[in-house]
């Protein structure tokens, strides 16, 4: 197996169309079908059912899925991080981002790195927390940028920004005034979905209990723009960042008189092996933290 394989094998997998497979890909639909048949003997598997009509995976197929992207993922980032080593001579900052977690503070974060002397050239991995703090303790990134504090003694870490949250609503044009959190116990919450948004979702759900409110049975959204969708529909209320509500939005965003209605960001890092520049790392996402004019 190559990595053509895995590279022909994903655009199939993501279009489920050879047509539009082999276009992306920029070629010919028979040596994209022919490179699909040589996986598939290589693996011993079939990853695909294919009739006159249709094009879908087989349960082996998506489990190749998640495996293709991490490895192609790896090999984009080691890439990356070899011509950033190269550019600037230095290493690199390799930083894990869980979450969807990129606010305000994060942009300034990669402002400060690259205006910083020597500049800091940063390379992203974007995955769970749980794949990214594994990881950090193989040694192969830096720190990792979570909304939960580190869960084990090896691993160090403190809250770099907080971000205070909205409550979204059904949009009510003429209900925009500061409200407290107590004024809303018999609502119905959307509330990140756990499996997905683990840090967020304990940090919304902690927020909620010390308001004395039990957001039992919640509506469970599995992405930013779901919860959105759905507080505007009406089903429920939700709480989010400002940076994470766009202004085209069809919704009410209230703010909380409340000062503990935050949604805070972590930076973990190695305890015991940290890399040069985590220190500096930590230093940058603490400055971008308290820089709020910028």
């Amino acid at each position: 197996m190559e990595l053509r394989h895995l590279r022909y094998f994903l655009a199939l997998a993501e279009e489920l169309h050879f047509a539009r497979a082999a276009a992306r890909l920029g070629i010919e639909q028979s040596p994209l079908s022919r490179q699909i048949r040589d996986l598939e003997a290589d693996l011993r598997v079939r990853l695909f059912h294919r009739t006159s009509r249709s094009t879908r995976l087989t349960p082996a197929g998506e489990r190749l899925m998640g495996h293709a992207r991490r490895i192609l993922d790896d090999i984009e980032t080691s890439i990356a991080d070899v011509q950033a080593f190269a550019t600037a001579k230095a290493a690199p900052l390799r930083l894990g981002l869980a979450e969807s977690g990129a606010g305000p503070s994060f942009g300034r974060l990669m402002r400060l790195a690259a205006a910083s002397e020597p500049p800091l050239p940063v390379v992203l991995r974007e995955r769970s927390a749980a794949e990214l703090l594994d990881l950090l303790a193989r040694g192969a990134l830096d720190a990792v940028l979570s909304f939960s504090p580190p869960p084990a003694a090896e691993f160090a870490g403190e809250p770099v920004w907080s971000e205070p949250l909205m409550l979204v609503a059904a949009d009510r044009a003429d209900d925009r005034t500061p409200t407290r959190l107590s004024h809303h116990r018999e609502a119905r919450w959307v509330l990140p979905d756990p499996a997905i948004f683990p840090g967020a979702a304990a940090q919304l759900h902690a927020v909620l209990a010390r308001a004395g409110i039990d957001a039992h049975e919640p509506l469970l959204a599995g992405s930013p723009q779901s919860a959105l969708r759905l507080a505007a529909s009406g089903a429920g209320l939700a709480l989010a960042p400002l940076s994470g509500i766009e202004v085209s939005d069809p919704v009410t965003m209230r703010p909380f008189e409340e000062p503990g209605a935050v949604l805070t960001t972590w930076m973990t890092l190695r305890r015991d092996d940290p890399s040069p520049v985590a220190a500096r790392a930590l230093a940058l996402a603490k400055l971008a933290g308290e820089d709020q004019s910028a």
